[in-house]
């Protein structure tokens, strides 16, 4: 658990830009992508990052109370999430919009590509990679929100 002292994360809005859902996405050419029948996630990937990040920048019992113009919510962008089996890796892009709630701003509009490789085309594989990916997404968040922080 990160908490980002002196900001309170009250909202994490998060949908998906393409066919990212149940079924894991596995991209066989630069034009072509396939959807798995057998291997899904066990939750949706909106779901997942939403939580993760829920989890990530929970703050600590006692801490949620900031002034008003720290408080922020997160509008999340899935743009890819999938295993490219040309390259053998795992490959995301999530754009991710750090809000002011009051007064109304945005504060950071940016977007992250993470890819980790895969020494094995399986399932497992894939979701230990995307799980690194969304980690090494969350901690530059953290830091752009610290550096929003010093800004402010």
């Amino acid at each position: 658990e990160v908490f980002v002292p002196g900001m309170s994360i009250k909202r994490i809005i998060v949908k998906s830009a393409g066919p990212y859902s149940a079924k894991m996405v596995f991209r066989e050419s630069p034009f072509r992508i396939g959807m798995d029948e057998y291997n899904r996630w066990a939750q949706r990937p909106t779901d997942m990052i939403r939580r993760y990040f829920g989890l990530f920048f929970g703050p600590p019992a006692g801490e949620n109370l900031v002034a008003p113009e720290n408080e922020l919510e997160l509008f999340i962008t899935i743009l890819t999430f999938e295993c490219d089996m040309v390259d053998k890796k795992a490959a995301a892009a999530i754009n991710v919009q750090i809000r002011r709630i009051k007064p109304e701003r945005t504060l950071s509009d940016e977007t992250y590509n993470e890819t980790t490789a895969m020494t094995a085309m399986t399932a497992e594989a894939f979701a230990a990679a995307m799980s690194k990916n969304i980690q090494q997404i969350a901690d530059k968040v953290r830091l752009k929100l610290v550096e929003i922080h010093q800004h402010n």
